[in-house]
C-alpha cells in the first residue's frame, strides 16, 4: 500500500498518522496546489485574453472599464474593440510570462506581480462601476477575481522561491 493510501485509510479510521508522514503528505498537497493554482490562471489567461478579440466581448467589458480610473482612459485613445484588444494583449502578455516559470523564473515573478496588479484593478471595478453590487451576475463576475489574485500572488512566489534556489544551487 502506498504511503498516501496508508495516510487516508489512518485518517479515515481515525488514527494519528506520524508526523513525518503527514508533514511529506502537507508538502506533497501544497505542491499539487501551487501547480493547480498556477496552470489554471494561465488557462483562465489564455481564455480571457483571447475572448477580448471578440465584439461581445468588447462590450461586455466595456462599462467597467470606461468607468475606472485605471483603465478609463483607454476609451480616449481607441474604439470599444481596440481599448478591450489592449486589455487581451496584457492577459495573454501574462499568461506567457507565467508558463516560462520552470525557463525563466525571473520573467514569471513579472507576470505574477503583473497578473496581481491587474486583479486589483479588476476588483475595483466593485466600487468604480455603477450598479455593479446590484448585479449578480458582474459581481459575481468581478468577486472570482480575489481567487485570482491570491493564485497570481502564489505564482510570483513560487517563481522567487525558484530563482532563490537556483543562486543557492547555482543552477
Amino acid at each position: 500500500m502506498s504511503s498516501t493510501a496508508g495516510d487516508m485509510t489512518a485518517f479515515q479510521e481515525g488514527r494519528r498518522i506520524p508526523r513525518g508522514q503527514a508533514l511529506a503528505a502537507g508538502a506533497r498537497l501544497e505542491t499539487v496546489s501551487r501547480e493547480i493554482g498556477r496552470w489554471g490562471l494561465v488557462a483562465i489567461l489564455l481564455a480571457f485574453g483571447l475572448l477580448k478579440f471578440t465584439a461581445a466581448e468588447a462590450a461586455a467589458i466595456r462599462p467597467m472599464v470606461e468607468h475606472s480610473p485605471f483603465l478609463g482612459w483607454l476609451y480616449l485613445l481607441t474604439s470599444t474593440q481596440g481599448a478591450s484588444s489592449v486589455v487581451g494583449v496584457m492577459e495573454l502578455s501574462i499568461a506567457v510570462l507565467l508558463l516560462i516559470h520552470r525557463w525563466a523564473p525571473k520573467a514569471a515573478v513579472v507576470g505574477g506581480l503583473w497578473a496581481s496588479g491587474m486583479f486589483l484593478i479588476t476588483l475595483s471595478f466593485l466600487v468604480t462601476t455603477p450598479g455593479v453590487l446590484k448585479d449578480p451576475s458582474a459581481f459575481g463576475f468581478l468577486v472570482k477575481d480575489v481567487f485570482l489574485l491570491a493564485a497570481a500572488l502564489g505564482a510570483a512566489a513560487q517563481s522567487l522561491r525558484a530563482i532563490r534556489r537556483s543562486s543557492i544551487t547555482g543552477a
